[in-house]
Order: structure tokens, then C-alpha cells, then sequence
């Protein structure tokens, strides 16, 4: 069997790897004998790699690659032309290039719809079965998050086209722990509806992201602060950056403490973030750009304590599958959860939680408290309980009764 997935945002092993969700996905059914190829974008605001051919092997998976509009800005607005664009090409590109493509299944993933309906007319011309898989709820995410009204245009124009890939898949596929409660909520009407789980391939991890050295500079903050925290990600006002430099000004004053923030990563609010230390003369938060796996790895086995922070919005009721909480839990580091997800994340099935309201940093300083007391015994208790959730709900062996049921 030929399994084709398209995904704007498709990861690519050791060049663009913030989410190899499709890559491992597309490892595990060629073990099983089936032929897999991805269709992804040439550039991707989420990577500074960029790929200089249309077509290449990433460990037996073929990738091909569409080009897209470019911008050095990441602004929604941007967003929003990047996606028309690709989805526009790729239309071109799948016409042009019929005959090198035959696939048995088409697996075509959000939060690109326009993407997904292109990829679903393909499918149809090749008398395919079309698996939608939705990862981040479009148009709704938009709605809540960015603040459009749903009577925007664009808003509606992307409504109709969820209705109608919902109702035309053959089967829906999601990451979100709670999208039924979405789909029963909304009374979309689907043929088959299969959760499965956002997942690393541990294996693969292990002998890919080898522990290196970190640069003099980044070894002066672990020798100069009694306890090192990090945050890693997007660097956007969205996700309270401010607090938690602000929490961490306050545990240190308040306490004679000596805790340092680690962001790493880049995003809107990084600029005005160094602004703001370099103002206010703050020299214990350190902002450091995004570094490939390796080495953020190695940073954050060096840390204490690692920070979640999403605002309390209602499209995370339907469950949050955020990348960087895979990442702490792969390290093992001690996690603190601010906003909803020890309610709609995998972290509610961890016995030690940390946690606190978005915004309230009386509640952020107390958890630093406890998580700067922490002794190893404790530390190493967390480090298997996350290891457990992994293996039990995250991994390449728990997600295969799912897989099977969407590729039988």
C-alpha cells in the first residue's frame, strides 16, 4: 500500500525536527510494508534550515518539497499568505506531477485547510482514501486566540471548508486528547473519527540527540545561579513571557534567592523581552536563540526546572498536545504547568504536579519554591513517572492499535 502525507508543516530528521510527527508515523507503516512518501514546504517559518532541492531521502522516506511565499517577518498576517501560497503550488505541483504520485491513502494534516482540501481533491482524482488529521482546530483556534470574528471572511471561508472535509474524509485523525467533545459539540458529521496521541520514537531520540557541550557563555549562568529554570519556544507575549520574568525578579528579591530563566527560542515578544532586561537592568533571565535539538537538550538536562505556560482559552478543552511538553518529559525535568494543562494535557496523569494560574505570580513564585527544593531523590521519582507516561501513552509501541486502525 502507498500512504502519501502533505503537510505544510512537515518534520524533517535532523534538518527541521521541531515535530517529526509524520516522519515517524510514515517510519512505523514502512515496517509494516507499506510505501510512504511526504509532501511538505521548501521553507518554514518554524526553522531557519532551508532545503535546496525538490526532492530527497530522510531515512528510506522520500520527501518532495513545494515552495512557498517567503517572508523574514512572522506576523498572522504573513501566516496567512504563507498558507494560500503553499496550498496554491501545491495545487500546481500535484498537477504537474500526477503520474509520480499514486497513492492508496492520502494523509493530509491542518492547521493548513486549504492545504487539506487540495490534498482531498488529489485524492478523489486518484481514487485514494482521505485521512484528515486535525491538529490545530481551524478556524476556531483563530477565533479564540487571535481574536477574529467569526463573521471575518477569511473566518467563514475556512468554516465551510472544515464542514466540508470533515463530512467528505474517509477518516478523521487528531492529536487532541478531548476532539470528540468538539466534534459532538460543533455536530460535525464524520465517518470515522480515531484519537492518536501526539507520540515521540523514543529509539530514535536516543541515538539521535547525543548530549554535547554547551558554549562558555551559557556554562557561566549554571556556575553563577544556585538553580537554572527554562522555558523553550515561542518567545510571544501569548504565552506570559513578562510573568515569568517578572515571578522570577520577585522569588529572587523576596527570598535572597538565586534562580535564573532560561528562554530559549524566538517569536514577537523576544525583541522587546532583551529590551525590557536591558531597561530594567535584570541580569538573571538570559535570552537565547533557537538551537537545534542537541544542544537544547543538553541545556535543559542542566536546568532544574522546566516552564509550560499556555493561557486559560476555551479551544484547550479540547485537549493540548504541545511540543515542548514532550521534550521536558523525554529529559525527565521537573515540569511547571502554568494555565490548563494539568487538566487537558497528558500531564494529568502525573502523580507530582506542578501548577499554577496564568498571569498569577504569587502562584508562579510559590511553585518555585517548591521546585527549587527539590532534593535528587524526588527529582529522579519525576524523572520515572515521566519516563512511564512515555512509554505507556507517548510512544511508537502505545499509538499501534491506532495506527492499524487507519491504515488497515
Amino acid at each position: 500500500m502507498k500512504i502519501l502525507f502533505i503537510n505544510h508543516f512537515a518534520g524533517i530528521p535532523q534538518e527541521r525536527d521541531a515535530s517529526l510527527r509524520h516522519f515517524n508515523i510514515a517510519k512505523l507503516q514502512q515496517q509494516d510494508n507499506h510505501k510512504c512518501s511526504i509532501i511538505t514546504s521548501l521553507k518554514s517559518y518554524q526553522s531557519k534550515q532551508k532545503i535546496n532541492t525538490s526532492q530527497k531521502f530522510f531515512d528510506d522516506i522520500e520527501y518532495f518539497f513545494v515552495d512557498e511565499f517567503n517572508s523574514n517577518k512572522n506576523t498572522l498576517f504573513i501566516k496567512l499568505l504563507r498558507m494560500f501560497s503553499f496550498s496554491i503550488n501545491l495545487f500546481w505541483y500535484l498537477k504537474k506531477n500526477s503520474n509520480k504520485h499514486n497513492p492508496d491513502i492520502v494523509y493530509a494534516s491542518s492547521p493548513d485547510l486549504t492545504t487539506c482540501l487540495v490534498a482531498y481533491y488529489f485524492s478523489k482524482k486518484k481514487h485514494a482514501k482521505f485521512v484528515f488529521e486535525i491538529r490545530d482546530i481551524w478556524p476556531k483556534s483563530q477565533v479564540d486566540l487571535h481574536n477574529f470574528s467569526e463573521k471575518n471572511p477569511i473566518i467563514i471561508f475556512l468554516k465551510k471548508i472544515e464542514i466540508f472535509l470533515h463530512k467528505k474524509s474517509d477518516k478523521i485523525v487528531s492529536n487532541l486528547p478531548n476532539y470528540h467533545n468538539y466534534l459532538k459539540k460543533s455536530i460535525l458529521s464524520v465517518n470515522n473519527y480515531i484519537h492518536l496521541p501526539q507520540f515521540l520514537d523514543i529509539k530514535y531520540y536516543n541515538k539521535n540527540y547525543i548530549e554535547c557541550n554547551i558554549s562558555k557563555d551559557h556554562q557561566t549562568i549554571f556556575q553563577s545561579y544556585d538553580e537554572v529554570c527554562i522555558f523553550a519556544g515561542t518567545i510571544g507575549s501569548y504565552y506570559g513571557i513578562n510573568f515569568m520574568i517578572d515571578s522570577v525578579q520577585s522569588f529572587n528579591s523576596n527570598n535572597n534567592k538565586k534562580l535564573a530563566l532560561i528562554l530559549i527560542g524566538d517569536g514577537d515578544y523576544k525583541a522587546k523581552a532583551e529590551n525590557y532586561l536591558k531597561n530594567n537592568n535584570i541580569n538573571d533571565v538570559f535570552i537565547i536563540s533557537t538551537q537545534n535539538k542537541s544542544y537544547l537538550f543538553s541545556l535543559i538536562k542542566k536546568c532544574s526546572f522546566s516552564i509550560l505556560s499556555f493561557p486559560d482559552k476555551e479551544i484547550y478543552q479540547y485537549g493540548i498536545a504541545s511540543l515542548k511538553m514532550f521534550d521536558y518529559l523525554y529529559v525527565g525535568i521537573p515540569i511547571l504547568m502554568i494555565g490548563p494543562f494539568n487538566k487537558y494535557s497528558i500531564l494529568k496523569k502525573s502523580t507530582y504536579q506542578f501548577k499554577s494560574q496564568f498571569g498569577n505570580i504569587n502562584e508562579m513564585v510559590s511553585e518555585y519554591h517548591k521546585l527549587y527544593n527539590l532534593d535528587r531523590a524526588k527529582k529522579d521519582k519525576i524523572k520515572r513517572d515521566y519516563q512511564n507516561i512515555l512509554e505507556n501513552y507517548c510512544s511508537t509501541i502505545s499509538v499501534k492499535k491506532e495506527l492499524n486502525e487507519i491504515f488497515k
